[in-house]
């Protein structure tokens, strides 16, 4: 029942095999976006509105696919403001975000974000480099 599917969802979520959760990414996989999305919306708020980076980021492809723009943005914005999300290419290359790109000031903002991002990863290690061959 849906009912149990939404507890053993939000039990296992945000566990390290939550990825592999068989009904959520099911869903996903089949392309019933609107039932993976309630499912998880269910377990972001049964773990107090937190979520993993990738969670979020499938909540947006999600929210996309159904046309829920202001939705699939407030997403993105949450991973890369709190999650420090840095991968400018792959967000670039997701095919299902062709509709937030028509909303270029956001787009933009978006991906400035997450570029400051990368940016910023890519100094850190940089940094530890040089620290350990010191």
């Amino acid at each position: 029942s849906l009912i149990d599917d939404v507890f053993h969802v939000s039990e296992q979520f945000f566990s390290q095999e939550s990825i592999e959760d068989k009904k959520l990414q099911s869903l996903f996989d089949k392309k019933n976006y609107s039932s993976a999305l309630r499912l998880y919306i269910i377990a972001f708020k049964n773990n107090m509105d937190k979520g993993q980076v990738l969670h979020r980021y499938k909540t947006a492809i999600c929210y996309s696919k159904l046309e829920e723009v202001d939705n699939s943005f407030l997403q993105l914005f949450r991973i890369a403001e709190k999650g420090n999300y840095y991968n400018y290419f792959e967000i670039e290359n997701e095919t299902t975000f062709a509709i937030l790109k028509k909303d270029k000031q956001r787009w933009q903002r978006l991906i400035s974000i997450i570029k400051k991002n990368a940016l910023q990863l890519e100094d850190k290690y940089s940094s530890e480099i040089q620290n350990d061959n010191q």
